[in-house]
């Protein structure tokens, strides 16, 4: 029990990942539920030149509770404005930077006034930091029209406790001193000391700009250097950037045996109110202030070295505020609940959640199509998706069996909620297996964090009104726990992301290779020893099985069509197995190059969508457009109804052929109803295209059989100029028809080796049957892309997401 309720401490979920923020314009905001975006952050994609960046630590409580010698109050900023003086000969480099802060600034420690710092401030060591935060914020501050910003903020805290000092309240309520339980390192007196801030403030070296800050919670450091030592706690946070590129920061964090526990962040904070919860006023990034269901993440992480196992490395972390019975918080430590989500990315992280012992699982996990299952359900619950999940202390209705959070790490009470890389969050694009992101594998992200926060669980007091889940802090980082001399190092930049849309692999594709990729499906769909192709082992039980946990239907026919119409093939004529050259197993970062059919259709046809897509809904009247739109799909829904019907007719139809072996002159059958139906064209449309014939009942497949299958065809002697010649052929016809027919369904039971033959009999009959069904279905996907592709062929980009989806 001490080891769950460390792990659950803030510290211990929060700090190591430092989320290098620069989550590329970090945040993106979705408007109205479309797919369009609007930057929540000041500074998106980490572009612009005038940094905005400060550092801020904090003691295990979340408090600051001494300075460290010399240091002032730990917070600090460097923020910048660069300044072209004008070009001249004897000029080597005409820009300059225009420093926001002084050293004197930043220095500033208890004791010490500055504009804005009231009374009660002046000699309060905690509130004396959260004031110097609001002053440093005011001279970074970028007007920037009705929501102005300030910073980017580092984050740094150890997980050190002295409860003989009574420092940390618990869930809101003060303490006095007690026994040290194990899960709290301390080395004695002191042992909760804020770290030494060096820094390097920025600086212009011909187009290059560099800078950065350093330091150590070892205060017998005498100096910087001292933290080369392996035994010394170190963290480092460095910034680099061509003038008119993106921000790369570069971040180490290591641990010592006096200080095994610590953290290290980079986070967009709100721009006023509490950040990530926290009872102080902030001032931060966020300029819009993410909510569940509608924004986005997008940033670049590298991971260079993990930090060891008891490294807890948050791709994303998220931090709100909301009281038990949906409120807002308010400053009320007592009743005001601080909420965390975190997505742990070091794969030596295991679930702590199981169906046996599920004291540590939420109650419900909910599916991206809403379907909500508790954790009593065996059978469906992802227990392997969460690491784990701790409820609030002031907690009144918690369901049982359930454990506290740290009541300590934290000035209120908390909540905290961990997951890890699984298959279920795919459709918000987190990593789906273990090792995903990892050491050598260097990914850009983009995260549908606003969906995905908004499906998790959270407690409420029953009854209550669902709160807004406003996130004023998210971040990236990692938070290395009671660990000693081990080393997390990462990178984190511009996102290599064309647009929102650009570069992303469609949800289809990356919910089928999630679904051939897992191992958990194997039995019913898994790669090829050639890792080239996927093969579907059991159609029947993956239909029921697999296809509804990673889409929205259990049909067969509508996931080949999708696989289809990506210009997927299929291998081999009676396996289901199919393959694209860009779909390989280790490849998922090959997904993006995958093109659908009309996606090919307007590159090549470059006049297509060469405006503004809104300016060419406009003049072209959207209405118009969709009622046709809407037109189109229900003549293709009719369409489709009809072939289905035809081929639950030829189903039934052609096994009674089957069953007397005649699965040659059957193949032989449908190739002449496709090749015949692809030739045909409708002679009442207008269209010059022709469009294949449906195949629609027995009665037509038996005229067809009629005019095709005798080899005989009436066109073979030229024009019929007479009644009685016609009458005369037809009778031939049907002679050679009757005895065809007759053959068919001659007794074959004089074959010898009758077991042996019944065997290869049945074979072939199954391998008839798949082929008759794919041929089908094929037939059915090129009706289906005739349709959708006329019915976009003049329409924009924003109509085809309407497309795609009803498709």
């Amino acid at each position: 029990m001490a080891q769950f309720k460390i792990s659950f401490s803030r510290f211990n979920l929060l700090s190591l990942l430092l989320i290098n923020v620069y989550v590329s314009g970090v945040f993106s905001l979705s408007l109205d539920g479309n797919d369009q975006y609007i930057s929540a952050v000041g500074d998106p994609g980490m572009r612009r030149d005038g940094l905005r960046v400060a550092i801020e630590a904090w003691n295990q409580c979340n408090e600051v509770g001494e300075e460290a010698p010399k240091m002032g109050s730990p917070r600090a900023a460097d923020c910048f404005d660069v300044q072209n003086k004008g070009s001249s000969q004897q000029q080597q480099n005409p820009n300059r930077l225009l420093h926001k802060l002084t050293e004197e600034d930043n220095k500033l420690g208890i004791g010490k006034s500055f504009p804005g710092l009231t009374k009660a401030a002046l000699h309060n060591v905690d509130l004396y930091a959260a004031e110097k935060e609001l002053y440093l914020g005011s001279k970074c501050q970028v007007d920037d029209k009705t929501n102005p910003w300030q910073f980017w903020m580092i984050r740094l805290k150890s997980g050190n406790m002295d409860t003989h000092a009574g420092k940390c309240p618990k869930n809101g309520h003060k303490v006095g001193p007690f026994d040290p339980p194990s899960e709290f390192p301390c080395f004695g007196k002191g042992c909760m000391n804020q770290p030494l801030i060096y820094h390097n403030y920025t600086t212009l070296q011909g187009t290059t700009l560099k800078g950065g800050f350093h330091g150590t919670w070892d205060l017998n450091a005498s100096s910087s250097r001292d933290s080369a030592n392996m035994n010394t706690s170190l963290y480092s946070i460095r910034w680099q950037k061509e003038l008119g590129k993106g921000w790369i920061f570069y971040h180490v964090l290591r641990t010592s045996t006096k200080y095994p526990w610590l953290m290290l962040y980079l986070r967009s904070d709100a721009t006023s109110g509490f950040s990530g919860g926290y009872h102080y006023q902030t001032r931060g990034m966020s300029k819009i202030i993410p909510e569940s269901p509608n924004f986005k993440v997008r940033f670049r992480l590298n991971v260079l070295q993990g930090g060891g196992p008891k490294s807890q490395f948050y791709l994303m972390d998220i931090g709100s505020c909301w009281k038990n019975n949906g409120k807002t918080c308010d400053g009320d430590v007592t009743s005001d609940v601080t909420r965390y989500s975190e997505m742990i990315l070091n794969p030596e992280t295991p679930s702590w959640c199981n169906p046996d012992d599920f004291k540590l699982c939420p109650p419900y996990h909910t599916f991206p199509n809403g379907t909500k299952v508790h954790r009593t359900d065996k059978s469906r619950y992802p227990y392997e998706a969460y690491h784990m999940y701790c409820t609030p202390g002031n907690g009144e209705h918690v369901e049982q069996p359930s454990v506290p959070c740290d009541p300590y790490s934290n000035p209120q009470p908390q909540e905290i909620l961990q997951i890890l890389p699984h298959p279920v969050w795919g459709e918000y694009g987190y990593p789906t297996k273990k090792g995903q992101g990892w050491i050598g594998d260097p990914t850009t992200w983009e995260l549908d964090v606003g969906r995905m926060s908004q499906s998790l669980y959270f407690y409420q007091d029953p009854g209550t009104a669902p709160a807004r889940r406003k996130w004023s802090s998210i971040g990236l980082g990692t938070e290395i726990f009671r660990d000693a001399n081990r080393v997390a190092e990462w990178t984190v930049g511009r996102p290599r992301l064309t647009g929102l849309r650009g570069n992303s692999p469609p949800p289809f594709l990356v919910k089928t290779y999630e679904m051939v990729d897992d191992p958990e499906t194997d039995p019913l769909v898994h790669w090829t020893s050639s890792k080239t192709t996927f093969l579907i082992t059991d159609p029947n039980k993956f239909c029921v099985e697999v296809l509804p946990k990673y889409f929205k239907h259990s049909n067969l026919s509508s996931f080949i069509y999708q696989l289809n119409n990506y210009r997927f093939r299929k291998v081999c004529s009676y396996k289901c197995e199919y393959g694209n050259p860009w779909f390989r197993a280790g490849k998922k970062h090959w997904l993006k190059n995958i093109k659908s059919r009309i996606q090919l259709s307007k590159e090549n046809n470059p006049q297509q969508g060469s405006h503004s897509p809104r300016v060419d809904l406009v003049n072209n009247n959207l209405e118009e457009e969709l009622e046709k739109l809407r037109n189109d799909h229900i003549s293709l829904r009719v369409e489709l109804q009809k072939l289905k019907d035809g081929q639950e007719n030829m189903r039934s139809f052609f096994p009674m052929l089957l069953g007397c072996g005649k699965e040659k002159e059957i193949r032989n059958i449908m190739k002449l109803l496709l090749e015949k139906s692809e030739v045909r064209g409708d002679s009442s449309s207008n269209d010059t295209t022709k469009r294949p014939r449906l195949v629609e009942s027995p009665d037509r497949v038996a005229g067809s059989v009629q005019d095709g299958i005798g080899q005989t065809s009436n066109s073979a002697g030229g024009s019929v100029s007479s009644n009685e010649k016609q009458k005369e052929e037809a009778t031939a016809q049907n002679a050679k028809n009757r005895e065809f027919w007759e053959k068919l369904f001659e007794d074959d039971s004089e074959s010898k080796n009758e077991g042996a033959e019944e065997s290869e009999h049945e074979l072939n009959r199954s391998r008839a049957m798949a082929e008759i069904e794919e041929m089908v279905e094929s037939k059915i996907a090129m009706e289906g892309e005739a349709l959708i592709a006329k019915a976009a062929a003049n329409l924009n980009d924003e109509t085809e997401a309407y497309l795609q989806l009803w498709t």
